[in-house]
Order: C-alpha cells, then structure tokens, then sequence
C-alpha cells in the first residue's frame, strides 16, 4: 500500500466478532469475552483524509469473520448441555430399557404322548414352503444322488468350481484398478488444464493478471525457483530472479519484474489494467512455460509437469 502511495500501517492485535458477545456475560453494558489464542491475527491499516486510520483486510478468510473460531466460539450456536442422565443412558444401551430381551413368538410343540402339537399360526405357508424345498432339492439331485450337483452325483460333494481362478481375479482388479487410476489422472489434469485456461483469459483483466501471475509462480516451481517466505511480492521477485541467475537463466529478469509490478498493481491499486498490460502479462506466461521451463525438462520432468502439476 504505501509503495503505491498510499499511508499504511501494520497492526498485530486480537480479532473478537460482535457475536461473541452473545455467550458472555455482561454488567452496565461492559462485556467479559474469552479472547483466545486463536483469536489473534495481524491486519493493516490506512489512512483516509477526513476519516482517520481504517482497517484494510487483506487475509483471506477474515472479513468479519474468524476461521479459527468454532461456531459455537463465534456465538453463532448456543452450547449443547453436555449432562446425560444416567437413565437415558441406560435406555440406549438397552435398546429402550423397557424391551431388552427379544420376545420370541415360535410356539413350541408339546411332544408328550396323547397331546397334539400346537401348530403356529403360519403352518400351512410353512409346509408349502417344505414342499417347494422338497421339491426343487430333488429336480436338483437328477438321479437322487443327494450331491445337488444339477447333473447326478458325479462325486464333487456339490462344490462348484468357478471359471475363474483366484490368480486370474487378483490380475483382473489389479488392471482395472490400474485403469481407473489413470482415467483419474488424465481427467485431473484436463480439468486443471481447463481451469487455468479460464482463470487466464477471464474478462476481468485485473483478475488475469493476478491468475497469470500465480501460474507464472507454478510453472518456475518445476524448476524448484520458488520462495516459501512470507514476504512482500516485490521482495520475492527479487530473490525469484537471483535463484534464477543460479540456474543460468538470465533473459527473464525485466519482463518477470514488469509481471509482479502488473500483479501488484492489479491487486492494490483502484486503477484497472488495461489490454495492453494483459497481453504483456500473458505473453510473458508463455514465453515463462514455452522457452523456459519446457525447454529445461527432461522426459521423466515433463511428465511429471503434466500429469502431476498439470501445467502442460
């Protein structure tokens, strides 16, 4: 902000929502919050004329709101009583408490001599259904053999031998997991492939600009040209350029520091890029992922540049 000309300031602080005031206690309007550690962050400031210093939130995430907090920490959601009877709990285990032991319905026979049996309710669909096994065991039998082999006891012990064997199945799911997995791969990498396309030539042409920026950033990952560190992007291009130089790769350094100022600008300034400061960005992308990094990659880097970062 202030390289853009504009007065700011760095402020490390806690951040506590207006509804965490909900859940905390209160005496003549002055509340008692739990500030956690999770609570703090770090925001910037700027200066307006007529207004004073108005906080400028740049944290994805943060805009009057605190990922790090639960709901229930944000005062979103009243806490849930955490006491449980101890009879309830019993009800639960029990199925009820009242029902444990399962009711069983079968009636049994008095098989003492002169009495007749208690016959069930469904005894005649039983029956029928006796018959129905009856009848199918011994159109499977065939010649009575008792194998139920469906062709007459050939002496197997009616067990069925598959046409498959387990060394053949282990291969089948070995290849069909191995084709899945590549379908995945490819379908990954058409969609990655289709998301960067978009993302690059979307009709805001500040947001082109910021996307071809991070792809940039992508593509000089494969080389292991990167930064890690939180700094500034104007710092990082600096060191981005120097690990470049290591690697002998000299031509980038005004065309790459003209893409990080357009990045810069796209994102901070209220003024929009314009056609020519896209396609410069863009022509610097290609140039980036056509002469550069695809000129460096062997085979095996290459196929990892397509199918793991999807980048070609």
């Amino acid at each position: 902000m202030r390289k853009f000309g504009y007065p700011a300031r760095y402020i490390e602080g806690y951040m506590v929502l207006p509804s965490q005031l909900k859940n905390s206690p209160s005496s003549n309007g002055i509340y008692e919050v739990t500030v956690k550690d999770r609570c703090a962050h770090a925001w910037a400031e700027v200066f307006i004329d007529g207004v004073g210093w108005m906080p400028a939130e740049f944290t994805p995430g943060y805009d009057n709101n605190n990922p790090n907090l639960s709901d229930e920490e944000k005062g979103l959601k009243k806490p849930e009583s955490s006491s449980v009877s101890e009879s309830s709990k019993n009800e639960n285990e029990n199925g009820g408490g009242t029902n444990s032991k399962p009711q069983n319905n079968n009636s049994k026979s008095d098989s003492r001599p002169g009495n007749k049996p208690n016959k069930p309710a469904n005894s005649k669909s039983d029956n029928t259904s006796s018959e129905k096994e009856k009848d199918s065991s011994s159109k499977a039998g065939g010649n009575g053999s008792g194998h139920g082999n469906g062709k007459g006891g050939d002496g197997d012990d009616g067990i069925i031998k598959s046409g498959i064997s387990p060394a053949a199945k282990t291969v089948l799911l070995t290849l069909a997991a191995m084709i899945i997995a590549v379908a995945a791969v490819i379908i990954n990498r058409r969609r990655n492939l289709d998301k960067m396309h978009d993302s690059c030539s979307q009709k805001d042409l500040n947001k082109r600009v910021m996307s071809i920026y991070s792809y940039s950033l992508k593509y000089l990952s494969v080389l292991n040209i990167e930064v890690k560190r939180n700094i500034s992007d104007m710092q990082m291009c600096g060191e981005i350029l120097s690990k470049c130089h290591e690697q002998r790769i000299n031509e980038l350094d005004d065309m790459f520091s003209e893409l990080t100022m357009l990045a810069v600008k796209a994102c901070m300034r209220p003024e929009s890029i314009t056609e020519d400061e896209a396609a410069s960005a863009e022509r610097t992308l290609k140039y980036i992922s056509e002469e550069i990094v695809a000129k460096k990659l062997n085979t095996m880097s290459m196929l990892s540049a397509k199918y793991l970062y999807c980048l070609y």
